[in-house]
């Protein structure tokens, strides 16, 4: 092999080195607004869970039982929900941030040198 070939190899190993960086950005940023959508409803039905809770303690004019067990239910909805959506948002951002930091790093690492 002569110089040349060996350049176009290095050349064409830092051009698959560039494609997987993009393809994994790529791929994670479409999961990530995939993620988001979830997030986005879970707090939308956490919210209407909430409003249809406190619509039916203030309308339910009387004390019985099944009041306060579709009460308790909807709180426990409504708790269950936001706290999956914050969740989604919070911790697993945060660790998709340290996956991609870790990931550039690793890919920033890898040199490529000539053979003489």
């Amino acid at each position: 092999m002569n110089i040349k070939e060996l350049t176009n190899m290095d050349e064409s190993f830092f051009d698959i080195d560039k494609k997987n960086i993009e393809l994994e950005l790529r791929s994670r940023i479409k999961e990530n607004r995939k993620r988001r959508s979830i997030a986005i409803g879970l707090i939308a039905t956490g919210f209407m869970f909430f409003i249809v809770m406190m619509l039916v303690q203030r309308s339910w004019e009387s004390g019985s039982v099944w009041k306060n067990i579709f009460i308790y239910t909807a709180d426990i909805a409504t708790t269950v929900t936001i706290w999956e959506a914050l969740t989604i948002l919070v911790v697993e951002q945060k660790e998709n941030r340290a996956y991609l930091k870790d990931l550039g790093s690793r890919f920033s690492s890898i040199h490529f040198t000539k053979f003489k």
